[in-house]
């Protein structure tokens, strides 16, 4: 066994690990009742995919002590592995959790966890996505070392942000009321998280590969010239608060 496998393997474990804990410290219990995405994707069960989706980056990511680069193809071999071992660990975690009553010492460990990790599908069905599910997003996480560096980026960054804006909900929304935005509101918000669209809107405002900006009509490239952007959003901002006053 190589290095990379050998990495990859241990990267599934501690993925693994990393997903018990969270699970058995109550966490994804206790974010089931919030959507990330309203009625698609919980933030208990984002919780599983956001470790899934690191390993499978990790796993896949060059040696850089020894400069061994995995190649295309090997890279998603290797964060699929990765990342069915994590599932594995999560199903034998949701059955462990079923067969045998563990709540005397884990207080969390309930029937309720074993449902939220096997997405109500029971143990043999549930078992299966957890592995082969880990796998494909397993995957999607080593692609970010074959896609270009921008683009990986840029996606990262969406996700990550779109994320970030469902989990602000409980935030944002009274402010857009308070605005008297609500149909605003409405579009992005609902059930704690995002709407199907305003995810797909807030991925795509960020994820965007931005190269210019408009400052006071002029355009500016921000690439190359950070500091003249700064500069000029400082202009503009003080020039509105002028006239404010």
């Amino acid at each position: 066994m190589d290095r990379l496998m050998r990495r990859a393997l241990i990267t599934g474990f501690l993925g693994g690990i990393a997903g018990v804990h969270v699970s058995l410290v109550g966490m994804v219990d206790t974010f089931q009742g919030r959507d990330t995405i309203a009625d698609v994707v919980t933030l208990g069960s984002m919780l599983p995919i956001l470790i899934l989706l690191l390993v499978g980056w990790r796993a896949a990511s060059p040696i850089r002590t020894t400069e061994l680069k995995p190649s295309a193809g090997r890279s998603l071999l290797l964060g699929a592995i990765a990342c069915a071992v994590t599932g594995f660990i999560l199903a034998t975690l949701a059955i462990l959790v079923e067969v045998v009553n563990l709540r005397w010492i884990l207080v969390n460990a309930t029937p309720g966890l074993a449902e939220i990790l096997q997405f109500e599908q029971g143990q043999v069905v549930g078992s299966l996505i957890l592995i082969v599910g880990g796998a494909a997003l397993g995957t999607v996480g080593a692609s970010m070392h074959i896609l270009p560096s921008a683009v990986a980026r840029a996606l990262a960054l969406g996700f990550l942000l779109s994320v970030g804006t469902a989990l602000m909900e409980p935030f944002l929304g009274p402010v857009l009321r308070n605005l008297e935005l609500d149909a605003i509101e409405d579009i992005f918000f609902a059930g704690g998280g995002l709407t199907p669209i305003g995810f797909i809107l807030v991925f795509a405002a960020t994820a965007a590969d931005v190269t210019h900006v408009v400052v006071d009509g002029r355009v500016v490239v921000r690439e190359g010239d950070r500091d003249q952007v700064g500069r000029m959003l400082d202009e503009a901002i003080g020039r509105l608060f002028g006239e404010a006053r």
